[in-house]
């Protein structure tokens, strides 16, 4: 299947699932409350709280075009069997990359709660031979790439390094520019994320999660950009079904100290990406750095945000190099 076709067929029981354009690849995410996160924490739905917090999902809006508005429905981008010769990020073939908030020139935008309603799937299939089929920041090199080098962690030993993921101390983004923050490398997955989610990745067997934060010049937005090394694509498969916004079920931001502009990224709204490359789950959430959820048609942070996954991309991407 090219770049952008219609991806098959996934039916829900309460809720149809259009096929979006390629570009499709952020999704808007509304702040959780200020409590800790841990592996077995629950964290209700917000529905007034201090950033803004909002119920959302009304069951009789009816299913949306591509090319419209929504504030209750799910876009799952278009993906693309890939054997060999694509790499990760911009044009490839054969993965996969979640999302959907778009407003206009084909976007789709809508609202999420941390807690309220996220449940778009991305589906793997052949083994995990998939590539992103959208993206939106920069190309790595020229060569081809086996995704099948990386769906495995017998033919992909290697653990992730920070320097490797995040070489970048500054990152263009949406007309701004980003400095590196922090960084953070674990093991114990279940601490990077909300909810029971933890559990989800543990459950899978999750090996590491790294994560980076970074902040513009004027500190008025700040991102996350992770990547979980699953011992295979199969686990990185079922981890990536079982994302659920509605029940607190993704990854955390990770915040910096009071004073840095990411300070509530750990609870913070914002717009969300993710992507699978192998065994690799990569997110990304970009955020205002006071914490609010994103009002109206905010295609900055959703640009910022699908930059980021791409970023990460690249060097995952060499580790599949042939």
């Amino acid at each position: 299947m090219p770049p952008g076709g219609p991806a098959p067929g996934a039916d829900d029981a309460t809720q149809f699932v259009p096929p979006v354009p390629d570009d499709a690849a952020t999704q808007a995410i509304p702040p959780v409350r200020e409590e800790p996160v841990g592996a077995t924490q629950a964290i209700p739905p917000v529905y007034d709280d201090m950033f803004g917090g909002r119920p959302m999902f009304r069951d009789e809006v009816p299913p949306q075009r591509a090319d419209s508005d929504s504030t209750a429905e799910i876009d799952l981008s278009g993906y693309d069997e890939y054997d060999r010769g694509q790499r990760p990020g911009r044009g490839g073939g054969g993965g996969n990359r979640s999302g959907g908030s778009r407003g206009r020139g084909g976007r789709d935008s809508r609202i999420l709660l941390m807690g309220a309603g996220f449940a778009a799937l991305l589906v793997l299939g052949g083994g995990g031979a998939f590539l992103l089929a959208t993206g939106g920041g920069p190309d790595s090199g020229s060569g081809e790439y086996d995704v099948s080098l990386v769906s495995d962690e017998s033919t992909d030993p290697d653990t992730l390094k920070t320097g490797e993921i995040f070489a970048l101390e500054t990152i263009e983004a949406g007309g701004e520019t980003f400095t590196l923050l922090q960084t953070d490398d674990t093991e114990k997955c279940e601490t990077t994320a909300h909810g029971d989610y933890g559990q989800v990745l543990t459950e899978n067997d999750c090996r590491q999660v790294v994560r980076a934060t970074y902040v513009n010049e004027d500190k008025t937005h700040a991102v996350t950009i992770g990547v979980a090394a699953m011992a295979d694509s199969v686990g990185a498969q079922a981890a990536t079904e079982s994302q659920d916004l509605e029940n607190t079920q993704w990854f955390a931001g990770l915040p910096g100290q009071d004073g840095s502009g990411a300070e509530r990224l750990g609870i913070a709204g914002g717009h969300a990406s993710g992507a699978t490359w192998g065994r690799y789950m990569v997110f990304s959430l970009a955020a205002t750095t006071d914490g609010r959820t994103p009002s109206g048609d905010r295609p900055e942070l959703a640009e910022i945000s699908e930059l980021f996954i791409d970023v990460a991309l690249a060097p995952l991407g060499e580790r599949a190099e042939i």
